[in-house]
């Protein structure tokens, strides 16, 4: 019998389709930077096929060997800063600022797999079981869900009738209450995140998604923001965002079940407010529940339905809710009379025969006949001169957010205007007075220039030593090469001090660690030899040698055994990979993060490790965090040689 890596059921080995789920075994993957199916990880985790994948990581269906059970797993693998190299399990980040961003990232989503984990008893939210660093990356491992997302059951019958709808909705407001209560904001609710499964639960999924970015580039706001979800504050740097930008995409997403309709984009209604009442679509639809759905979804988050429980407790009738209707007022000012308009056209009609006369300018002409009704292109312009163009239409300008970024300043001119409220070469609406851009202000504003003759240092991690030389060469740092034993990184860099990202003097040494393999005979018991399986990294290998077979253990037994599994690629995707326990005796790193320096040198002193500590590891503003190990190299739960050196990085005072 075989695991399929489709569904994780046992099926007969000589079948190469599973009966149950139809995947094909050893169907390779979909991304080159997805893990390979078979792939263990932590020591206990099977992963399995990929079951979805976006701009902020890899999700994929897994088996626990110690519980026995089918698990789902998500990989933090944010596509803009990182990636992984085909036929490698190791994540790495790209180099300068990107580096910083990353790791950034994933302290936020281990910190948030952490308070997630606390609310386990809440029946609206999916479950985690686990989470762990490992692969320069790190893992949520969460109950695993067989159902359907709403989205796909909305796309199958258009659309819910309310009280389907409601019903969907309150199991997870309910939820999102307490899950409010710790601090976490969703920020991503919409129909593809919620799953009904097949005994009729209702899961909210993918928490946090908004909150692992870290640029404020277009691109990455498409990422970021489902278009008619997300409430208008998501869209700017520095929105206030709180429970009430959930219940602004809760409010969309109950619109959409009932009406069949998306909402238009929030930042399209700050301008002009056309949505359509629920009861033009469901005439049916009760007075308060329309009142409550249409009150959060109100533009402005102060008009809004504040939290949850209050969204909730108005759907289901225990409260009534006034519809709250908010409109624009467009000033007084400047309106003129009939009369006044008449006498303006003439007076302006003469001045422009007088002009005719006198200068002959077609161009005048063409300047004075604007169309004051429709919105100009205020793209590329700076705001000045955008502010003077506006001033023949009565609008003003109002700067609502701000783009900085150093990589844009050969592009974009500075201060000029990225995106407007109002789309050009449509009406303008009559009670707008105003036009919201956002702007890009040029290059970030640097503190102080301490570090002006100072360089970032590349992460050369998971580079090929002679790339990781000529790199860090390049950059006018001299280069001191460490090679130690680690067969998860022959021939490559497994650690670098001083740190990637950290600003450093031309011509200082950078110290890297190049890992080499260890010369390792197999250990005999009485009863059995047990080899080692050669991992080959592509599949059209042309080895003439006949690959011995590998004993197909379940990572529960690897102790018992004394085998250990190892965070290699498989032999086949639907075998764990096992490796002998070798003459040279191994240890497991113990997780060191978050202790003082002392207390992580006596608890791998402890294990038969030896430290080195780097104290320009990662920056903080948090005073308790200083001096704490921010990082260890290789990662916790990485079997190594006894007597490895481990590298901590310290957190710093920023």
């Amino acid at each position: 019998m075989i695991k399929c890596m489709g569904c994780m059921r046992d099926y007969d080995e000589n079948v190469d389709i599973c009966p149950y789920c139809g995947y094909q075994k050893d169907t390779p993957v979909k991304e080159l930077y997805h893990l390979v199916p078979g792939t263990i990880l932590n020591k206990k985790y099977i992963v399995g096929k990929v079951l979805g994948f976006g701009g902020f990581g890899v999700t994929y269906i897994g088996w626990d060997a110690l519980l026995e059970k089918t698990v789902a797993i998500k990989e933090y693998l944010p596509s803009e800063l990182a990636t992984r190299m085909e036929g490698s399990t190791v994540v790495t980040a790209y180099d300068g600022e990107k580096s910083l961003q990353y790791k950034s990232g994933l302290d936020s989503f281990v910190k948030e797999a952490l308070r997630l984990a606390k609310l386990n008893h809440l029946a609206g939210i999916v479950h985690i079981f686990d989470s762990f660093v490992d692969n320069n990356t790190a893992y949520i491992v969460m109950e695993y869900l067989e159902g359907s997302t709403l989205k796909s059951i909305l796309k199958e019958r258009g659309r819910l009738t309310y009280q389907e709808a409601i019903d969907i909705a309150i199991p997870v407001l309910e939820s999102l209450e307490e899950v409010h209560k710790k601090g976490i904001i969703h920020r991503d609710i919409a129909p593809d995140n919620i799953i009904i499964t097949n005994d009729g639960r209702v899961k909210l999924i993918d928490f946090g998604a908004a909150r692992y970015a870290t640029t404020v580039h277009s691109k990455s706001l498409s990422v970021v923001l489902k278009p008619g979800y997300a409430p208008e504050e998501q869209y700017r740097t520095h929105g206030n965002q709180g429970p009430w930008s959930d219940v602004y995409a809760m409010g969309a997403t109950l619109y959409r079940c009932i009406t069949g309709h998306i909402p238009e984009e929030s930042l399209e209604r700050k301008a002009k407010d056309n949505l359509p009442d629920i009861s033009k679509f469901v005439p049916e639809i009760p007075t308060a529940a329309e009142n409550a759905i249409m009150n959060a979804l109100n533009i402005n988050a102060e008009d809004r339905i504040q939290t949850a429980k209050e969204f909730a407790d108005a759907l289901s009738g225990v409260s009534e809710v006034e519809r709250i209707k908010v409109k624009q007022k467009r000033k007084d000012e400047g309106k003129w009379t009939p009369k006044m308009k008449i006498f303006t056209s003439i007076t302006a009609l003469i001045c422009v025969i007088s002009l005719v006369l006198i200068i002959g300018n077609e161009t005048v002409i063409k300047q004075l006949n604007i169309d004051r009704n429709t919105m100009p292109d205020l793209v590329g312009e700076v705001v000045d001169k955008a502010d003077k163009t506006l001033d023949a239409y009565d609008l003003d300008i109002v700067v609502v957010d701000n783009i900085y970024d150093d990589n844009l300043t050969d592009i974009l001119k500075t201060n000029s205007i990225q995106t407007q409220s109002i789309k050009a070469d449509t009406k303008i609406p009559e009670d707008s007075n105003t036009v919201e851009v956002i702007v890009y202000a040029g290059a970030k504003v640097k503190k102080t220039d301490k570090n002006a003759s100072k360089v970032e240092v590349a992460n050369v991690y998971g580079s090929k030593q002679a790339k990781a030389v000529s790199t860090l060469e390049g950059q006018g740092f001299k280069v001191s090469v460490v090679v130690e034993v680690n067969d998860s990184f022959v021939g490559t860099v497994f650690s670098q001090s001083p740190a990637a990202g950290k600003k450093v003097k031309k011509g200082s040494t950078i110290t890297i660690k190049v890992g080499k393999a260890s010369q390792t005979t197999t250990k005999t018991t009485k009863k059995e030899t047990t080899k080692a399986k050669k991992v080959t990294e592509k599949k059209k290998s042309t080895e003439s040698q006949k690959k011995k077979k590998a004993t197909n253990t379940q990572a529960t037994k690897a102790t018992a055994s004394k085998t250990v599994v190892t965070n290699t690629q498989p032999q086949t995707q639907t075998q764990a990979v096992t490796q002998a326990v070798t003459e040279i005796e191994k240890v497991s790193v113990p997780n060191v993060v978050g202790m003082s320096k002392d207390a992580a040198s006596s608890a791998l002193n402890g294990a038969g490790l030896r430290i080195s500590v780097h104290s320009s590891g990662t920056p903080t503003t948090d005073p308790s965090l200083v001096d704490k190990v921010a990082s260890q190299s290789p990662s916790a739960g990485t079997t190594v040689n006894k007597n490895t050196t481990i590298d901590v990085y310290l957190y710093y005072m920023e």
